[in-house]
């Protein structure tokens, strides 16, 4: 089952009624082969005008991945709308996310979820992240990686004893080395304040995505499409490549 998020500008049309595109759209996909869907998107203008973006990926199966995502982006929203400054708010929602979904079952498939965010206030952004989905930004420079993966296979790399091919493809792909929900203080990543240039793209990913297409195939279809067709796009090259999970893709460009 596919589920749609879509953002409009401040303007509703240019006064002859013609639509104006979203300014931000969010897509989650169950993929080919997986029977539930267990990411979680979360794309939406907040009471202060902030937006905030979201992805989620539960681990642990049918015991609770569903539910731990969906539980992040829940607890996520909250802390984030009930504190002013971007960072304290973030690491708030970030630990109250870990607590919440700690608390759902226990054993050796105790669920668990990534979740990557960005809170956009004006042009500035800040982007916290947990696990090993990912936040990119596309502008004149191409497509670059915001985030670090918190993951074997990443800090594998990191430290010089597989290349990204053999990463790709290795079987230990799937481990993460830092969730929400462990049991152990989940603190994010976090990286801001940047300043978004008009027309610059943020795009936030789940490793259902960007395991199976390479940053030169998402910078290529960011770079052509509206945004509406780019996620679409996406979602439907990475089920050809085999969807073997689940697929989510939040895409935000400034004005």
């Amino acid at each position: 089952m596919i589920r749609w998020l879509l953002g409009r500008g401040s303007q509703r049309g240019n006064g002859t009624g013609a639509t104006v595109a979203p300014e931000f759209v969010a897509l989650t996909d169950v993929g080919v082969k997986r029977n539930e869907n267990q990411d979680a998107v979360l794309a939406k203008r907040l009471p202060d005008a902030r937006l905030l973006l979201a992805v989620a990926d539960g681990v642990g199966g049918s015991d609770g991945g569903a539910a731990a995502s969906q539980l992040a982006v829940g607890w996520l929203e909250w802390g984030v709308s009930t504190t002013a400054d971007a960072a304290a708010g973030l690491s708030k929602a970030y630990a109250s996310a870990d607590e919440a979904v700690d608390g759902l079952g226990s054993g050796k498939r105790k669920p668990a979820t990534t979740l990557v965010a960005a809170l956009v206030d004006g042009p500035q952004v800040w982007i916290a992240n947990v696990g090993d989905s990912r936040a990119w930004i596309m502008g004149d420079g191409g497509l670059r990686q915001l985030t670090e993966d918190h993951s074997w296979v990443a800090d594998q790399v990191r430290a010089g004893r597989l290349t990204p091919e053999e990463a790709r493809t290795s079987q230990m792909r799937n481990v993460i080395t830092r969730a929400i929900g462990t049991g152990d203080t989940a603190a994010p990543d976090l990286t801001g304040p940047l300043t978004l240039t008009p027309g610059e793209t943020l795009v936030l990913t789940s490793d259902g995505l960007h395991g199976l297409l390479s940053e030169a195939e998402i910078a290529a279809v960011i770079a052509s499409d509206e945004l509406e067709d780019a996620a679409r796009r996406l979602i439907q090259m990475a089920n050809d490549a085999g969807g073997p999970d689940n697929i989510s893709v939040v895409i935000y460009r400034a004005p």
